[in-house]
C-alpha cells in the first residue's frame, strides 16, 4: 500500500490577512481555492510543486459551529493561525480505510473552475486526536486540487521538504501501517511543530503557531 504527503491544513482567522503574512514574512503567494459548502469555510491555496498548503477560515458562522470540521477551526484559530492538519493519500482506498477503521465521506468545494468533490477518511479521528493526526483525501479532478492561477511567489518551492509533528511515534505508526515519508514524528505532547519547505535557495522553516 502506497500512502504519500498530499497536504497540510493551516487554520486561521482571517483569510486575507493570513495570505498577507504568508507572502510578507515567508515569500509565499496564494491563490483562491473555494468554498465548502457543507463546513461553513473557504480555503485559499499556496502551490507547493507536488504539495501544497490549504490555507482555511470560517466564512459562516453559525454553520461552522454545527459540525466537527467548523468548529476545529473556531477552537484552533482563538490564539492564532496554526497548523492544523496533514492530509495523505494512498493508492488503496479500501486498504486504508481497514487500516484505520474509518469509512470515506463525501465532500465537495465550489471554486473557480467549478466544484471539486472529493473523499476523506479519517477526519473526525483527526480532529479527536489533534495536533496533525493525519487523515485521508480522494479527489475527483486532482487537477483542481492545488487551485488555479499564478500565485507570484517571492521564492522558488519545489515541494514539502517534512513535517515535524510531536506525537506518540509508535501508535501512530500502528494507524497508519507503518512510516509516512516526509512525516517526521518526534517523541512528546500532540503538537504540529514545524513545517519545513524545500526551495530552490534551500529550505525555510513554518512554525506550528504562526501567531
Amino acid at each position: 500500500m502506497m500512502i504519500q504527503l498530499d497536504h497540510v491544513a493551516l487554520a486561521v482567522r482571517d483569510l486575507d490577512a493570513a495570505d498577507r503574512l504568508l507572502r510578507q514574512r515567508y515569500g509565499l503567494g496564494s491563490v483562491e481555492g473555494g468554498a465548502h459548502p457543507q463546513w461553513g469555510t473557504a480555503n485559499r491555496i499556496v502551490p507547493l510543486g507536488p504539495h501544497f498548503i490549504e490555507v482555511v477560515g470560517v466564512t459562516d458562522m453559525a454553520l461552522a459551529a454545527s459540525n466537527p470540521v467548523g468548529r476545529i477551526i473556531l477552537e484552533q484559530t482563538k490564539d492564532g493561525d496554526r497548523f492544523v492538519g496533514v492530509c495523505l493519500n494512498t493508492d488503496d482506498k479500501e486498504g486504508i480505510a481497514r487500516q484505520i477503521g474509518s469509512a470515506w465521506v463525501e465532500g465537495s468545494r465550489d471554486t473557480a473552475g467549478g466544484r471539486l468533490t472529493f473523499r476523506s477518511a479519517g477526519i473526525e479521528r483527526s480532529i479527536m486526536e489533534g495536533a496533525g493526526w493525519p487523515y485521508f483525501f480522494e479527489y475527483d479532478d486532482a487537477g483542481l486540487r492545488s487551485g488555479l492561477g499564478d500565485p507570484h511567489h517571492r521564492i522558488t518551492p519545489v515541494g514539502i521538504a517534512r513535517v515535524v509533528l510531536g506525537h506518540d511515534a509508535q501508535r501512530l505508526r500502528t494507524y497508519l501501517g507503518g512510516d509516512v515519508e516526509r512525516v517526521v514524528v518526534e517523541e512528546g505532547a500532540p503538537a504540529f511543530k514545524a513545517l519545513v519547505i524545500e526551495t530552490r535557495d534551500g529550505e525555510i522553516c513554518i512554525p506550528g503557531l504562526l501567531a
